[in-house]
């Protein structure tokens, strides 16, 4: 099975790209899961939520162990998946890494966090300004979201982070969503031929 992740600051348009990505190939006779993290119907994800929701959260070590090991704790259920083609993911551990380094943990460390977990094909990152984060959701921010400083350091995090990357693509996402969409379906598919 083989992993299509897609990345950005909140906002920007994750769930609804890795959704008609799904319906893409789901339409064309794949067999495709499709997979966000923090998983929102795990103990360790509801934990995760919470977290993101409160005035005092957890400090950001333990944080972001604990967004690494919903992660792990997916990815072995995952595997043991057969006849599967993709596994498209709304995040996947770029995310942690980005995040984590816009709150001064270790890009090494946050490595180490995620060693055990597969390379996905590609990377998609939907990039667009910190800004529009309000515009797209104005109630019921979390503390990461209603962050501007740290959203613009998370997005510079995933411009760097990219650049070392192979399977790796910025897709500007303040297109109009269709024009997004067959970006990315022009992208994967040139990948995939």
């Amino acid at each position: 099975m083989q992993i299509i992740a897609f990345e950005g600051i909140d906002s920007s348009g994750k769930e609804t790209q890795s959704k008609l990505l799904y319906d893409y190939f789901f339409n064309r006779g794949k067999k495709v899961i499709l997979h966000a993290f923090p998983t929102h119907n795990s103990t360790i994800g509801q934990f995760i939520y919470k977290q993101l929701k409160s005035k005092t959260p957890i400090n950001d070590t333990a944080l972001h162990m604990l967004f690494a090991a919903d992660r792990q704790n997916v990815m072995e259920y995952l595997s043991q998946k057969t006849g599967y083609d993709y596994l498209i993911c709304d995040r996947y551990y770029l995310s942690n890494i980005a995040y984590g380094m816009a709150r001064g943990l270790d890009y090494n460390w946050l490595k180490l966090l995620e060693r055990d977990i597969p390379e996905p094909l590609t990377t998609v990152i939907l990039d667009i300004p910190p800004t529009e984060i309000k515009i797209r959701q104005k109630v019921n921010l979390d503390i990461f979201e209603d962050n501007l400083a740290l959203q613009t350091q998370v997005r510079e995090n995933y411009l760097t982070l990219t650049t070392n990357l192979n399977n790796a693509v910025v897709i500007n996402a303040t297109l109009p969503i269709k024009k997004v969409h067959d970006n990315i379906v022009s992208y994967v598919t040139n990948l995939l031929n």
